[in-house]
């Protein structure tokens, strides 16, 4: 065990470890910590608008902002999973509606990131 972070207000926590040398991190559900505001709005897989974490993680930066144009491929943020970062891109053309995120918030896998018109 190396350390382990903050609550957040969903009530996780991420656990850093090391195995092997290896540095390794997990987000966990921390029972003992009460949660705090809503939970994270869900993407709807079928909305194309809907842009939606593919696995857990930290979002690191939000590369746009609300009523920013967009084309298809274009950064919209990267996030942080096992000290490995991930672009995600805009995956049509379109116009950013809603961001759902900050940088350093802990995300679940299918939370809602950002939605595009």
């Amino acid at each position: 065990l190396v350390s382990i972070g903050e609550p957040q207000h969903d009530g996780t926590r991420v656990i850093y470890f090391e195995i092997n040398g290896q540095s390794r991190e997990i987000i966990i559900q921390d029972m003992t910590v009460e949660v705090t505001g809503n939970k994270a709005p869900k993407a709807d897989p079928s909305n194309p608008n809907q842009i939606g974490a593919t696995m857990p993680g930290t979002v690191l930066k939000v590369a746009v902002s609300k009523g920013s144009s967009v084309k298809r491929g274009d950064h919209l943020l990267i996030t942080e999973a096992m000290k490995i970062e991930t672009t995600v891109q805009a995956p049509k053309d379109g116009i950013v509606k809603e961001i759902y995120v900050a940088s350093g918030d802990a995300i679940s896998t299918g939370d809602l990131l950002i939605e595009l018109e």
